[in-house]
This record gives structure tokens, sequence and C-alpha cells, in this order.
């Protein structure tokens, strides 16, 4: 699948969507791995969705994919840090719904998590 998302971004650098696709994909990578191979693929995944927002600001999508990761990051880091770490996750994931409440039906088990982690 990533070869296949590799070649689109070849193809045209500059579709938002095709970098939420790769960021998502390599959340799913994360989820199933485990320390530094979790570590770098939620790195690489939040390159991704960064040039998704660079390239299409306040993107719904991308803002979702991007707490999605954050809090994937928050649920990772150490019980002293989670709260702290899972601000920036409760924040895109709320400013996606703000821009889109679509995608509550996909979010809400995300922001219900990142809500009891700064909480």
């Amino acid at each position: 699948a990533q070869a296949a998302i590799a070649s689109a971004l070849r193809a045209n650098p500059q579709r938002s969507e095709t970098y939420v696709v790769l960021a998502h994909s390599l959340l799913l990578q994360a989820e199933a791995s485990s320390g530094a191979a979790a570590s770098a693929a939620l790195a690489r995944g939040l390159d991704a969705t960064g040039k998704a927002l660079t390239i299409a600001p306040g993107s719904p999508p991308a803002l979702l994919t991007h707490g999605l990761l954050l809090l994937a990051q928050a649920e990772r880091a150490r019980p002293a840090e989670r709260a702290s770490t899972a601000q920036p996750a409760l924040a895109a994931l709320t400013h996606a719904l703000r821009s889109n409440p679509l995608l509550r039906i996909q979010a809400k088990a995300a922001l219900e998590r990142a809500t009891a982690l700064t909480q």
C-alpha cells in the first residue's frame, strides 16, 4: 500500500489527500508495532499530516488524522507526560470536528480518550 501511495505522491506531490492517506497508513503501522518502530511510524505520519496541512490549511481530514497520531503518541508517553502530550491531540481533534461535524463518528472514541488523558 505504501508503495502505491509513494507513487501517487511522486505523480502529484501537491495533493493533500494523498498525504492524509499516507499518514493514516502510518498510524495503522504504528498501532501494529511497538517501541522504536511505532515511534518512527508516528513521526513519519505527523510529518505527512504537516505536509497535508501546509498544502490545505485547516483540512478537516488532515486535522483528524493529525489528532489521531498525536493521541497515539500521548498514549505511548510516560504517565507523567500523557496529559501535556494529549493536549495538542485534543486541540486538533476538536478543530477537525468544528470544521466538519460529520467527522464526529470517526473521531468520537479518540476525542473521549484524549479528553480523559488531559484530565
